[in-house]
């Protein structure tokens, strides 16, 4: 049997995505649902003690051109929030991979390259859930801090005028710049999401505890809180309130431009759950609280892993494990995996002439291609005989392309007959063939002659 090939080309205007569907994504995605966790060194567990530095050991992929300290939950048990969530509900929600590939010092423009890392060690195009915290130091909030404590220079201890360097103006513009720039990174992050998936940004917690709570002979005789002064606390619990409240907008809007592909952008605001739930004492877990979950300046002394500054400041694994369970929470709540859009073909719906035929596009989307056999079949149809390319080209020099493999047998086909035998097609016979969800969204340059199939949203199948 010869077989035979229907090319359809439908023009429309589309973007370069930037991460191209590879051919394994679709096995990587049909084990079972993933969850990517990337970020910064608060989404890493920097601050929890026995986090390990590793450059991803055994992977033979590179993390960020540094150290990332990752609580992984192997090794010393450390665990960070993203690893505590996916514990708690992986069984229920059905994931069996996570990948944790967030990072010290990263930047919002880091994460793309995070994103790489992960398809690299983990061989997945796509995931269901994608959880991170990013901002922070894209303000330079630790150059804030080191103006602070005045350890941001040799002369800082010598500093007439103790406390912070920047203006909470100053600090304000940053965050603005910021904001300016998230709407491209989230988009980025999207790129990689399932389908139905969703994106959780998660805040940043108060670093310290608002001065009229500290116990009176801190308040009245130290004044200051981890090195931080009293009069400094007010300013820099407004910045992180006003670079939480930016974040959250970032990711309303994301969640607005991506909605229509089915991906949902949230933000959890981890400063009031579980850090300040309440006014009540035993509530609150910022420094020099009752109960604080954040290391204060910290040099490994008590934790046993000597000069260690940089879990100064960040989140302990009792931080982690309190934000751990509510991120589950918030996933159960709020993630359902079936905000899946209409089938992707369905706004060109219609009818057209082709070679030999006629094609249909529907209103759901559902392609109906009848043609005619004008020669003898040698051979009779079998499962996955015949292939229908549609190809979609992009004037920013792309072509998402769908290639189509229909697996199933026409009605009345016996495809165990030999050649001649059996209630075949003949020539003169019309072929039609109902395709309910042809997929059209793999990617290629242009002129690039070979690709994989992929189903109803880009992932390439066998």
């Amino acid at each position: 049997m010869t077989r035979r090939s229907v090319v359809v080309l439908v023009f429309l205007v589309a973007a370069a995505a930037p991460f191209p569907v590879s051919p394994r994504d679709g096995a990587a995605q049909a084990a079972g649902r993933g969850w990517l966790a990337l970020g910064d060194s608060y989404s890493s567990g920097e601050g929890i003690p026995g986090t390990l530095a590793r450059e991803a050991e055994g992977s033979g992929v590179a993390t960020q051109g540094r150290d990332c300290r990752r609580a992984t939950g192997e090794d010393t048990g450390a665990a960070a929030w993203s690893v505590g969530a996916y514990r708690e509900i992986a069984g229920e929600l059905g994931f069996d991979e996570i990948a944790l590939v967030a990072c010290t010092g990263a930047m919002s423009s880091e994460l793309e390259g995070q994103i790489g890392e992960a398809r690299a060690r983990f061989g997945r195009g796509r995931w269901d859930v994608v959880t991170f915290s990013v901002g922070g130091n894209d303000v330079r909030f630790a150059e804030v801090l080191k103006g602070c404590l005045d350890v941001n220079s040799a002369w800082g201890a010598f500093d007439l005028t103790p406390g912070c360097d920047f203006s909470e103006a100053e600090l304000r513009h940053r965050i603005d710049d910021l904001r300016a720039s998230l709407a491209g990174v989230y988009d980025t992050v999207a790129q990689v999401v399932s389908p139905g998936g969703d994106v959780v940004v998660v805040g940043y917690p108060h670093l310290v505890e608002e001065v009229a709570r500290w116990d009176g002979w801190r308040r009245t005789l130290i004044r200051n809180c981890e090195g931080i002064q009293s009069y400094d606390v007010g300013m820099l619990r407004s910045v992180t309130g006003y670079l939480n409240q930016q974040i959250a907008l970032a990711a309303q809007d994301a969640d607005a431009r991506q909605g229509d592909r089915g991906v949902r952008f949230h933000f959890l605001d981890i400063s009031r759950d579980p850090y300040e739930y309440s006014g009540n004492a035993t509530d609150r877990h910022a420094l020099c609280s009752a109960d604080p979950w954040l290391n204060g300046l910290t040099v490994g002394i008590t934790s046993g892993d000597w000069w260690e500054l940089g879990r100064s400041f960040h989140p302990n694994q009792t931080g982690h494990t309190k934000t751990a369970r509510v991120l589950a929470a918030f996933v159960r709540s709020n993630v359902s995996f079936d905000d899946i859009p209409p089938p992707l073909l369905a706004p060109f719906a219609g009818s057209w002439g082709i070679h030999g035929g006629t094609i249909s596009i529907t209103s759901d989307g559902a392609v109906t291609i009848t043609w005619w056999i004008n020669e003898p079949l040698k051979h009779p149809p079998v499962s996955g005989y015949v292939e229908i390319d549609l190809q979609i080209n992009a004037t920013s020099g792309w072509t998402a392309t769908a290639v189509v493999t229909e697996r199933s047998v026409p009605a009345g086909v016996d495809p165990t007959a030999g050649p001649g035998s059996g209630p075949n097609l003949q020539v003169g016979d019309t072929y039609t063939l109902t395709l309910k969800s042809p997929g059209i969204v793999g990617t290629r340059p242009q002129g690039e002659t070979s690709w994989c199939d992929v189903d109803h949203y880009g992932a390439c199948g066998a």
